[in-house]
């Protein structure tokens, strides 16, 4: 049975706030004012004496890419826009993610989190940092 009394819509309009403003898979950037509802894959490891974190993004620029370390957490964020070719078009399916987005990554300890590197090719970010070098207090 239906019931679209205001005090029954209420109730569910406050879940559903409260499940947006809770729910780990939708979280608001740094400025807050959008909320983010999706984020990209990543790999996290170890080479050489290097952690590297990938993301996979296509469709973006490397200018586009917000990267920032804090308390261990590394955070990108950025948004991508559909193709503008594909605007007109009459979809059946759309599995293409756009939008804002936002990936935090907890990083390991034993690495120097100041001093990152970055580089974005053929669709993937990748972000790596030096080990840390204990006989100099880094």
């Amino acid at each position: 049975m239906k019931s679209d009394s205001p005090r029954e819509t209420e109730g569910v309009r406050e879940m559903l706030d409260f499940l947006a403003a809770n729910s780990p898979y939708i979280s608001h950037a740094v400025s807050g004012t959008e909320p983010v509802l999706w984020a990209p894959a990543a790999d996290v490891y170890e080479l050489d004496g290097r952690l590297y974190v990938l993301l996979e993004i296509a469709g973006m620029k490397s200018k586009d890419f917000r990267i920032q370390v804090k308390e261990g957490v590394l955070a990108v964020q950025g948004e991508r826009r559909p193709p503008h070719h594909l605007k007109d078009r009459k979809y059946h399916a759309m599995e293409w993610y756009a939008g804002p987005f936002e990936k935090r990554v907890p990083l390991p300890d034993g690495f120097n989190l100041k001093e990152p590197a970055s580089r974005y090719v053929d669709g993937v970010l990748e972000i790596s940092f030096p080990a840390r070098n204990e006989g100099k207090g880094s």
